[in-house]
């Protein structure tokens, strides 16, 4: 099976090496994180659309009625494994918090081959879906506290700030363009913030 992942990769994909799950569920937990290392291990050799189940059980050494006893189907695996990068992004976009997406971003560079994987092809569409959903959740929430009204749907605005963070990243990622996480992350925020004052949303 090779050895395991860097602790750094296995923060990356959302699982937390300092967790320490109740003994009975210590068995169900390890074959948890031995199939995210397989699918994180197989996303930096093929890239998301050429993996499968099968490899990655096969990687895991582990059944196919076991991986599905944890996720539903390869597609779920790398939502979860998205999720803990893009709910950052979006907390700071609703909230306008340069800094924790400097962080972010920094984070992603650092471990950037296994970010551009989890960024390109068809996991990209995935990705700007799965950011639209968080960042339209905490519009959502702000408007319910703020009062106003929306010039246009929530989700329409979300699609948008969600297309101004992904694009930069990705371009970013690939060294298509050439600047710091600081300018990068400043980039998304002004951004979000002119699409957000311009659809008259409550400030946060």
């Amino acid at each position: 099976m090779g050895c395991p992942l860097p602790d750094t990769f296995i923060v990356m994909s959302g699982v937390n090496p300092m967790f320490k799950p109740p003994k009975a569920d210590r068995r169900s937990e390890r074959t948890r994180n031995s199939l995210i290392t397989a699918f994180d291990r197989l996303l930096l050799e093929r890239g998301y659309d050429d993996v499968t189940v099968l490899d990655i059980v096969a990687l895991a050494d582990v059944g196919r009625s076991t991986f599905y006893e944890q996720f539903e189907n390869k597609e779920h695996m790398l939502r979860e494994s998205l999720v803990p990068l893009l709910a950052i992004l979006a907390n700071a976009h609703v909230h306008g918090d340069i800094v924790a997406v400097e962080r972010m971003i920094a984070h992603m560079w650092e471990q950037r081959r296994l970010a551009s994987a989890l960024l390109s092809g068809s996991a990209n569409t995935l990705a700007l879906s799965l950011l639209t959903e968080l960042i339209e959740e905490g519009l959502r929430a702000r408007c319910a506290t703020g009062g106003g009204k929306p010039r246009l749907p929530l989700r329409l605005v979300a699609v948008q700030i969600a297309a101004v963070t992904i694009a930069p990243i990705v371009s970013w990622l690939d060294d298509s363009t050439t600047c710091t996480s600081a300018d990068i992350a400043r980039a998304i925020i002004l951004g979000s913030r002119a699409i957000i004052a311009a659809k008259d949303i409550p400030a946060s």
